[in-house]
């Protein structure tokens, strides 16, 4: 059976989900050109590449949520998100009633 390149760019996003994962890095894997990359993902996922590997992080994140009580933090950067408040959703809820 061939291979499918889709398949290829898939396993990658799951297995790097945590990291800064670029188009130029998906195109490579693939030997798409982006644009075509791009297409052919819609075409197989019915999402863009943003929203799959997004949905990765998120589903991830709940998997930790549950399991642990790590701050929102430092789960976030668990799955590869870097912009984040550093508070617990207590603290973030009683900070933002305090200012508010």
């Amino acid at each position: 059976l061939p291979v499918d390149p889709i398949d290829d760019v898939l396993d990658y996003i799951h297995q790097h989900y945590r990291e800064q994962i670029s188009l130029d890095d998906l195109a490579r894997i693939s030997n798409f050109s982006k644009y075509h990359l791009c297409k052919k993902f819609k075409e197989k996922t019915k999402t863009s590449i943003i929203n799959y590997i997004l949905m990765v992080r998120i589903d991830k994140a709940k998997e930790l949520l549950l399991q642990n009580q790590d701050r929102i933090f430092v789960i976030a950067q668990k799955v590869g998100f870097n912009d984040t408040t550093g508070y617990t959703p207590k603290e973030f809820i009683e900070y933002n009633h305090a200012v508010l």
